[in-house]
């Protein structure tokens, strides 16, 4: 479920990447979504296992939530190749 965090990443580097500007409606998503990140990394996060097990876990929530940061990378850079002629994509 980390991975459908692509769309806050593409918001965020719309507005500090490109210089975007969007109403408060879009930053309230930003913090229902990223609070929605929280419980579920919380609610994941390993607390009973061995360390060699608590390691794995924990990586695996960082891999979920990178796939959406890299996915919201590819987007934004499609993005900014929309104004370039579509035989070089």
């Amino acid at each position: 479920f980390l991975q459908n965090t692509a769309p806050v990443w593409v918001l965020l580097f719309a507005v500090f990447i490109l210089g975007e500007r969007i109403d408060a409606r879009a930053w309230q998503s930003v913090l229902l979504a990223a609070a929605g990140a929280v419980v579920i990394v919380a609610g994941g996060w390993p607390r009973d296992l061995p360390p060699e097990e608590q390691g794995r876990a924990i990586a695996v929530l960082f891999m979920g939530v990178g796939s959406g940061f890299v996915y919201a990378l590819v987007v934004m850079f499609l993005r900014v190749l929309r104004d370039h002629a579509a035989v070089w994509l």
